[in-house]
Order: C-alpha cells, then sequence, then structure tokens
C-alpha cells in the first residue's frame, strides 16, 4: 500500500510560525517534535526539514533539544509522568547557560554544535543517578533474571515432550528434514531441539539457538513454532532466517517466502491465541529484537530479493522520461515493499536510467542522487522525502 500525502498540506504546516517563540523545553515536550526526533515518519521529516529551511535561525535550539530527547529516551523508560518532569527539570538546570546562548556568532555556535551532545550525556548521567538510583540496579538485576528464562537451555528443560538435539559442530551448514518434512539448514555452531514425530503432535515445536534457516511444510492446522532466546516465530507454511545466538545482544529474523508471526516470549507463548502484541512479517521484511530492552524493530532486509521467482533470474529494467513516482511503484511491486512517497512532488520528476543487476538500494541511491531527494529504511518500508518548495 502506497501512502500519498499532499505537499501543499505540509508546505501550509510549515508556514505555522508557533514554534519560532518555543523554548528549549517546549521542543522537549511538543509531541509533534518528540515524534520526529524518537520515531520519524515521512511527514514528520517532511515538515521539520522544511521548517528548519524557513527558519535556519532556530537550528541551534532544535539541535540542542534533539540532543536532549535522544539522550533521556523518556518515552523508553518505566518512569512516572512526575519522574519524567522532574528528570527533564534536573538536566535543562544544569545546561541552563549553554542553552541560553541561543544567538551566538557562528564561531561559538559550532563550538556549540560540537560540545553539546557531550554536555547533556555527562549531565543526564549525574541526574538519572540522583532520581532513579537503586532502582534502576533492581530493574537490571529483575531483567536480566526474567531473561534467563527463556534461553535455549531453560526451555528445552521445561519442555514437556521428549526432545531430540541437533548441534552442527562441521565448519559447512548441515541440511535435514524434520519429520513433518520441514527443512533446516542449520550454521556453524548452531543447535536445535524438537519432537522426532512432531508431525503426530498438535503443535510443531522447536528451540533454536543460533542461526538457522527453515523451510517450512506448509500444515493450516498445525502451525510451526520456533523459540530464540526469548522470541516466538510463528508460521504455517514459509521460509525465513534465525539468528539467535545465546550469548549476543540481538535476535534476528528475515522472511524470504510467505508471511511470518513475531512476539516477545513475555507476551505470549500460546500460538493458537490472537496475534497481537506482535509483528507480521512479509518477504524482504526482518525484525530485530533487543533482549536488554525488549524492543521489536522491524524493517527492510539488507539485500531485498524479487518477490516474484521468475523475477529473480531477470532483475533488468529500463526507464526512459519516466516520472519518479512510476519508478518506484514499479520497484515497490516488483520487491513487494511499501515505498512510502509523495506523488504530488515527484510526478514533476522525470528520470532516464537502466538497472541490471543492481541493489535496490543502490537503485534508490541512483533516483534519490538525481532528484535531491533522501530515504529511510523504518518500520518495515522505504520513506522518500524531499524538500518542499
Amino acid at each position: 500500500m502506497l501512502f500519498l500525502l499532499s505537499s501543499l498540506i505540509i508546505e501550509n504546516m510549515i508556514n505555522n510560525d508557533k514554534y519560532i517563540t518555543y523554548t528549549l523545553e517546549d521542543f522537549i515536550w511538543d509531541d509533534d517534535f518528540r515524534q520526529w526526533v524518537l520515531a520519524p515518519d515521512y511527514q514528520s521529516i517532511t515538515f521539520w526539514e522544511g521548517w528548519l529551511k524557513k527558519y535556519p535561525e532556530r537550528k541551534l535550539i532544535i539541535n540542542q533539544a534533539r540532543e536532549v530527547l535522544l539522550q533521556l529516551r523518556l518515552e523508553e523508560t518505566q518512569l512516572s509522568e512526575k519522574q519524567k518532569q522532574r528528570m527533564v527539570s534536573n538536566v535543562l538546570t544544569a545546561i541552563a547557560v549553554p542553552v541560553l546562548n541561543v544567538v551566538a556568532s557562528p564561531r561559538q555556535q559550532a563550538y556549540n554544535k560540537k560540545t553539546i551532545g557531550t554536555y547533556i550525556k555527562y549531565v543526564f548521567g549525574i541526574a538519572a543517578a540522583l532520581l532513579i538510583g537503586v532502582a534502576a540496579v533492581w530493574m537490571v538485576t529483575k531483567d536480566t533474571n526474567t531473561q534467563d528464562l527463556y534461553t535455549y537451555s531453560s526451555l528445552v528443560k521445561k519442555s514437556a515432550n521428549s526432545l531430540s538435539e541437533t548441534i552442527n559442530v562441521s565448519a559447512v551448514p548441515l541440511v535435514f528434514r524434520l519429520d513433518d518434512g520441514s527443512k533446516v539448514t542449520l550454521e556453524k555452531g548452531a543447535k536445535i531441539s524438537y519432537a522426532p514425530a512432531m508431525g503426530s503432535l498438535a503443535k510443531r515445536e522447536v528451540y533454536l539457538s543460533g542461526e538457522a534457516f527453515f523451510e517450512v511444510t506448509k500444515n493450516p492446522l498445525k502451525p510451526f513454532v520456533v523459540y530464540s532466546n526469548g522470541l516466538v516465530t510463528k508460521v504455517l507454511g514459509t521460509s525465513f532466517r534465525i539468528k539467535a545466538d545465546e550469548g549476543a545482544k540481538d535476535v534476528t529474523v528475515e522472511v524470504h517466502t510467505g508471511k511470518v508471526w513475531i512476539s516477545k516470549m513475555k507476551v505470549t507463548t500460546d500460538v493458537k491465541g490472537p496475534e497481537i502484541n506482535g509483528v507480521v512479517l512479509v518477504p524482504n521484511q526482518q525484525v530485530v529484537f533487543d533482549k536488554q530492552v525488549e524492543n521489536l524493530q522491524v524493517s527492510v532486509v539488507a539485500n531485498p530479493q524479487p518477490v516474484n521467482a521468475a523475477d529473480r533470474e531477470a532483475q533488468a529494467m529500463e526507464f526512459k522520461d519516466e516520472t519518479v513516482s512510476k519508478v518506484l511503484f514499479k520497484l515497490s511491486k516488483f520487491y513487494g515493499i511499501d515505498i512510502v512517497y509523495d506523488t504530488t512532488v515527484l510526478n514533476k520528476y522525470p528520470i532516464t536510467t537502466s538497472f541490471t543487476d543492481e541493489t535496490l538500494f543502490e537503485r534508490l541511491n541512483v533516483i534519490c542522487t538525481v532528484i535531491g531527494a533522501k530515504y529511510i529504511n523504518q518500520n518495515g518500508q522505504i520513506i522518500v522525502t524531499t524538500t518542499p518548495k
């Protein structure tokens, strides 16, 4: 699905001068500003880039507010609103001198830009320590103990079924099939546990530590579930790769074909229940699960492949005086990835180019360089932005 946003609406927003009189604290607590800094989307990126272009004299205070938000990461904390306000107040009080120097010489602005990030980090450390102190230690200990419950070894011990374990001790991938016909490619050092007769059980469950590629035999009545160091991956019939080293900080799942449902083990381990509080991935998408902060981050894989098998052999494309919006539409269909852009703006840009074996991101780099645009890989889609003129 393509999201078509009107550049006229964004331009009207940019002309709103309410931010001209904003203080540092006003920016920090502004919902739209926080959206742009902490979870940017097409509209917020386009608006704030356009607003800064119109009001360049506000760039210093904007950069300072960004630094404060990025260091505090208020949305990711479990503090109450009152505690958050107190933390911000402590930091703003401590950095009052450099913050007040908004109208400065070019030399002073350059100095502020270079030093403000380091200074805020130092002040934040003090303010946060004063506010949460021993509670932080308790939270870290609690999270560590909780994470241990979902490791490969812990889950295997608690399984109600009698399990077999396969470990790849060789330097080359180990390929074998499970009882249900599903194919597993186990990478060096990886191990997997499963019921020898899983095809006769109500649920097809496997436990993984390390990296493996799965090609699952389709069975709508029996979902295939992989438990991988804190992450639950559930499919009916598809192919995907999981990287889940037991001592690693992250667990990654990449989808090649079909759909995959991903959830943290803390949310639910009931694979028959409603698919909520997780994410659904489609081909060329991946999720990275940070075990420390328990965060699921969806993005496009590093090297997307054409969704149709026939296209993988012949990936050549040629465009002659085609609008950029039509080129992006064709790329979106070719790779099965949402590409978000402003049709009204990009219809004005014709482009003549050809592609052979370039990756999707190499193709996007060419297009964006020609028209002076930018793109970001976020939430499983590509967002192309251009500054309103």
